[in-house]
């Protein structure tokens, strides 16, 4: 196991086959079935800002009850490759955004695990050309803090969900109050292959909820822009 807090918190894949109890000292979570990525193509994660900040308080929680004071905490997860990279992101990010530890230091711990983690892809279908790892969604994660473009104590889970859905826009803040990405509209509300989505029309009232004023297209054209 690895050790993220001395005496009190690890992480630990598990080999396939063995199964796990907690006791009267140890008490083991798993969440590969309760956070779960939703993948394009061949990518796999890493896991949503909900539900890093989910995982979070989760933790936070347990590591504060009183009924776990005298216990350490282990968040196992299958050995597949994809879980073993999604878990150690979240069990990392715990140290930087609730600890305040720094990318390097939360990504120490895990520097030396063998086999070494599975490098994360875009979700294109074609040939990845870039590799991104745990450290650099540390990094990322941590300046976005600096930048106070992502504040775990004032962090909206309740907007951040309800428009990251696609039944909601299928939208996030880049930049919070500056920059959203949203899925492109089409014309009517299913698109080639009868899967609802959105015309610009759905898009307005969220829009004007945000304060959002001006649209700028970045993909292939689908609807006609006066819609807006």
């Amino acid at each position: 196991a690895v050790e993220l807090i001395k005496d009190k918190f690890y992480w630990m894949p598990l080999a396939r086959g063995r199964t796990v109890s907690s006791s009267a000292t140890t008490v083991y979570f798993c969440t590969d079935d309760k956070f779960q990525y939703e993948p394009f193509n061949q990518d796999f994660g890493p896991l949503t800002l909900g539900m890093t900040w989910r995982y979070c308080k989760l933790v936070e929680h347990q590591l504060s009850s009183t009924a776990h004071r005298q216990t350490r905490l282990v968040h196992f997860c299958s050995s597949d490759p994809r879980d073993r990279a999604n878990t150690a992101v979240l069990a990392a990010a715990y140290l930087v955004v609730v600890l305040g530890r720094s990318a390097e230091e939360a990504w120490a711990p895990f520097a030396h695990v063998q086999p070494p983690f599975q490098p994360y892809r875009d979700a294109s279908g074609g040939r990845c050309t870039y590799r991104m790892t745990i450290y650099d969604c540390l990094q990322g994660l941590a300046y976005a803090m600096k930048l106070g473009w992502f504040d775990y104590s004032n962090f909206n889970i309740a907007e951040y969900e309800q428009y990251g859905s696609v039944e909601g826009g299928d939208a996030n803040w880049i930049v919070p109050g500056k920059f959203l990405a949203f899925a492109g509209p089409f014309p009517s509300n299913r698109d080639d292959d009868n899967f609802p989505v959105f015309t610009p029309e759905d898009y307005v009232p969220i829009f004007r909820t945000l304060g959002i004023h001006l649209v700028v297209r970045l993909n292939h054209v689908q609807y006609d822009r006066n819609r807006f």
